[in-house]
């Protein structure tokens, strides 16, 4: 098994680092807050203020919460 691991190593190794660190990068982001998220995708993207300022997410459940109890059921 251990030739096999050697195998798979030698043969893909530069692969393997790059999927190593956009997996790092992607658990890394999943942690940052969503206004940071926002921020770095603006950024990347050329737009510094992309649309209308994100409310905080607290924001938002609020007014989902307040829009599910308004609607009759």
């Amino acid at each position: 098994m251990r030739e096999f691991y050697s195998y798979v190593w030698r043969s893909s190794a530069p692969r393997q680092i790059v999927l190593r660190i956009l997996a790092i990068s992607a658990a890394l982001l999943a942690m940052a807050p969503l206004e940071l998220q926002r921020h770095i995708i603006n950024t990347l993207a050329g737009h510094e203020h992309f649309g209308p300022p994100a409310l905080p997410l607290s924001e938002v459940t609020r007014e989902q919460n307040g829009f599910e109890r308004s609607v009759p059921r």
